[in-house]
C-alpha cells in the first residue's frame, strides 16, 4: 500500500491554504485576543448595493477603561472608550506600493472635508441634548444628526509615526481589458476575455467600505457614548513608500500607513484606512492598545 500518497495531498492542501487569507487571519486573531480584543470571524453584513450577504475577515471590539468601571453608577462612565476594528486579510506575491505624504493634522482634516461635519453636528447634538435635558422634550431628541461611520475613525493616532498614503499601486500585475478583438480571419471575429490580476487593495477596501456602510444602517438604533472606529487592510506581504526627495525618487520599504480613500461613490465623507503588515500586527496592537488607555486617563484627569 503507497502511504505516500495521502502525505503527498495533504501537502498540497497545505500549500494551498497558505496562498489564502485564511493563516493571515488565524494569526491576526490570536494577536488580538492575546491583548484582550474580542473577536468575531467572517463578520456577516448586508452588501446594501445588491443586497447580498457577505463576510468581512475580521470584526473586533475593546473597551478601554480608568479605573474600576464596578464602582462607577453611570451608565456610559465618561473614562470609558469603545474601539471596534473592522480587517479584511489580504496575502500578495506581489508588492503594494503608496505614494506617501506629510499631512499636518489641520490639512489633514482640510483634505478629508470632515472638519465642518464634526462642528457643526457635535455642536447641534450637544445643544439639542441640553435642550431635551431641560424642558424633557423627546421631539428634539429626534432631530438630532445622524453623524456617518466614518467620521468616528480617528483623524490622527498619535502612538505610530506614518505618512498619510494618498494612493497606490501593485508593482508586477497585468495591465489589460477586460476584452480584446480577435481577428484570425475575414469573416472571423470574435471577442476574447483577457487575464487581468484583480487590484486587491481595492477590493479589499470596498469590502470595508460595504461593512461599514451596512454597519452605518444599524447604528442608527444604538445608543453610543464614545466610540472609535478603525478599518484595516492585514497584509501578508512586502508594502513599499514612494516619494521624491530633492528630486529623487525614494522606495523605502514600509510596515504600516494610513491611506486616504474615498471609498464608494456615494461617500460624501473620505476615511482613513489603516495598512498593516502581518508582520507589524502584534506591535501595531499594542500601540493602539496604549493610544485609547491614554485617551481613556485624559477624559478621566
Amino acid at each position: 500500500m503507497d502511504m505516500s500518497q495521502p502525505d503527498s495531498f495533504e501537502k498540497r492542501v497545505k500549500e494551498a491554504i497558505e496562498r489564502t487569507g485564511l493563516p493571515t487571519e488565524i494569526r491576526a486573531t490570536k494577536t488580538l485576543v492575546d491583548n484582550g480584543w474580542q473577536v468575531q470571524n467572517e463578520f456577516p453584513f448586508i452588501d446594501l448595493e445588491n443586497q447580498k450577504v457577505r463576510t468581512l475577515d475580521i470584526k473586533a471590539i475593546n473597551t478601554f477603561r480608568k479605573g474600576n468601571p464596578e464602582n462607577s453608577s453611570e451608565i456610559f462612565p465618561k473614562n470609558e472608550i469603545d474601539c471596534e476594528l473592522f480587517i479584511e486579510c489580504k496575502k500578495s506575491e506581489n508588492p503594494w506600493v503608496f505614494y506617501l505624504d506629510t499631512l499636518t493634522n489641520r490639512d489633514l482634516l482640510y483634505r478629508m472635508d470632515r472638519l465642518a461635519d464634526d462642528v457643526v453636528s457635535d455642536t447641534f447634538n450637544t445643544i439639542l441634548d441640553a435642550y431635551a435635558k431641560d424642558i424633557k422634550s423627546t421631539e428634539l431628541e429626534k432631530s438630532k444628526i445622524h453623524r456617518s461611520i466614518l467620521t468616528k475613525i480617528p483623524a490622527k493616532i498619535s502612538s505610530l509615526n506614518y505618512q498619510t498614503a494618498l494612493s497606490h499601486q501593485i508593482l508586477f500585475i497585468k495591465q489589460a481589458n477586460d476584452e480584446k478583438l480577435s481577428i484570425k480571419g475575414n469573416n472571423d471575429k470574435t471577442k476574447v476575455k483577457v487575464e487581468e490580476d484583480r487590484d486587491e487593495i481595492y477590493s479589499a477596501e470596498m469590502q470595508i467600505f460595504k461593512a461599514l456602510s451596512y454597519q452605518d444602517t444599524t447604528d442608527k438604533s444604538v445608543v453610543e457614548y464614545k466610540r472609535a472606529i478603525i478599518p484595516i487592510i492585514l497584509l501578508n506581504g512586502s508594502m513599499f513608500g514612494c516619494y521624491y526627495e530633492n528630486q529623487e525618487l525614494k522606495t523605502p520599504k514600509i510596515e504600516y500607513t494610513r491611506h486616504l480613500a474615498h471609498g464608494l461613490p456615494h461617500q460624501q465623507v473620505p476615511a482613513l484606512l489603516d495598512i498593516v503588515t502581518l508582520d507589524f500586527f502584534p506591535q501595531y496592537i499594542k500601540l493602539i492598545n496604549k493610544e485609547f488607555q491614554t485617551k481613556c486617563s485624559q477624559l478621566a484627569s
